[in-house]
């Protein structure tokens, strides 16, 4: 205690704040309160050695935007799976084993960058737990600043043990507290970088967020056979060549469609969104073990999910619900204010609106127990 005091007093002022915070708020814990506490020491001792990097890297973030997570393998659910720490308590896992500690933004938690920055051991591994039809667990800890992000890494990982050492089963090839988040890159830097990628191939999500920041920046310039690609498309689509009118045809277009009752996107469009939402992984929530879709999953589970201890009273989970709330209301009067398309079920002859007769009948009568009345 004594010992973070004095590395809290070396902190710059805004830094100092947020430590002051977060110790009064881990002294009032009961339970853990010395390991925690041990986790602040860590992290501070890490805030402040990041500001001796000089140029070479950025200060760590204050910013409450980054999270530390543990990748369970869902197969071996027989036993909860415990690891005593240094102040002889436990950590411990019941949905799964886990393989994998590590440490990112919230941005950076897709599912489609789930292999990025990564060993390879933990692609394999990720890779033969697919295999199996299972699901990686993802526990996410968080948001607190950066420093604490790392802290909580490096004590996870030294209580879990590595594969590498052979004192447990993670696959983490460091001890954590690495990684080159606020790095900065110099001239030097950049032109070795740059050396070292000219000739290799780019994929297509690298182009486009390399045009992307072009054009952030102003400086994106199209070339004259891109322009002419542009053109020629435009003339086949629309019949006009200039951006500006093809902004308006492309208006007039949609416009007529809605008004002639015809989808805006064709039937070949539509089947790539459907194909394109299946790919999207499923994931687990660790706290109600409901499994879905990942874009509504992380918006209404894993930290916001209702099951979580003290999330009752989250004001962004209650905002979000009221919100949800009043869109389902608008939704119905809507629908309430316009008709719904008028079907016969070919079983019993009955006529209702589309989705009644669908759910409870079946548009080819299937789900419909009377007889054809005569």
């Amino acid at each position: 205690m004594i010992e973070l005091n004095k590395i809290i007093r070396q902190l710059p002022k805004d830094a100092r704040k947020i430590f002051h915070a977060l110790k009064k708020h881990y002294v009032q814990i009961k339970k853990d309160k010395l390991q925690n506490l041990k986790i602040l020491l860590t992290a501070a001792k890490l805030q402040l050695a990041s500001y001796g990097y000089e140029q070479k890297r950025a200060p760590l973030s204050l910013k409450k935007e980054f999270y530390t997570y543990i990748f369970l393998d869902p197969r071996e659910v027989s036993t909860i799976f415990r690891y005593k720490t240094e102040n002889n308590s436990y950590v411990s896992f019941k949905q799964g084993k886990p393989y994998y500690v590590g440490k990112r933004k919230r941005t950076q938690l897709r599912p489609d960058a789930e292999n990025s920055r990564r060993n390879r051991i933990f692609n394999a591994k990720t890779e033969r737990i697919k295999k199996a039809g299972c699901v990686p667990i993802r526990v996410v800890f968080g948001p607190t600043i950066e420093a604490l992000a790392f802290a909580r890494e490096i004590f996870l990982i030294k209580t879990i043990g590595r594969v590498n050492l052979k004192t447990g089963p993670l696959v983490n090839l460091t001890d954590g507290g690495e990684g080159s988040s606020g790095q900065v890159y110099t001239d030097e830097l950049r032109k070795i970088r740059s050396d070292a990628l000219k000739g290799k191939p780019k994929s297509q999500s690298t182009i486009l967020k390399h045009v992307a920041a072009r054009r952030a920046n102003g400086t994106y310039i199209r070339s004259a056979q891109a322009l002419e690609r542009t053109k020629k498309t435009n003339l086949e689509r629309y019949g006009v060549t200039s951006t500006f009118h093809t902004k308006i045809a492309h208006k007039n277009q949609k416009e007529s469609r809605k008004n002639n009752g015809k989808p805006w996107h064709s039937e070949k469009t539509r089947q790539k969104l459907k194909e394109s939402a299946r790919k999207v992984p499923k994931v687990r929530c660790p706290y109600c073990n409901k499994i879905g879709r990942w874009n509504n999953m992380q918006y209404w589970h894993f930290e916001f999910c209702i099951s979580k201890p003290g999330n009752k009273n989250n004001q962004i989970l209650l905002e979000r619900r009221k919100r949800r709330n009043a869109n389902v209301s608008r939704a119905i009067k809507l629908r309430g204010s316009v008709p719904q398309r008028k079907v016969i079920c070919p079983k019993c002859n009955k006529v209702g609106g589309i989705g009644g007769i669908k759910r409870y009948h079946g548009l080819d009568g299937s789900k419909c127990a009377r007889r054809i009345s005569k």
